[in-house]
């Protein structure tokens, strides 16, 4: 993963993101940076994902998969300071 484990679970707790969007923002963090491999990395439907994403986005003030890789690592590295 790209950023400690103790930072994604600090941000994913300020976020109050899901099991579930936790588990995708990790996979992405991870390097899966298509729909389709996230959902099948998941094992779950597109458009299940799709929700998935739109909800993380609603949560964080984001418009995007990338937006949301960026709020992370930043906010992370900021935390490590």
């Amino acid at each position: 993963m790209v950023i400690g484990e103790r930072e994604f679970y600090l941000l994913c707790e300020r976020y109050k993101l899901s099991p579930r969007q936790r588990a995708i923002v990790a996979a992405m963090l991870n390097g899966a940076m298509h729909q389709k491999d996230l959902a099948r990395i998941r094992g779950i439907n597109p458009r299940t994902l799709a929700s998935q994403l739109y909800r993380v986005n609603k949560k964080m003030h984001n418009g995007s998969m990338i937006e949301i890789l960026y709020t992370f690592v930043s906010e992370a590295k900021a935390m490590t300071r």
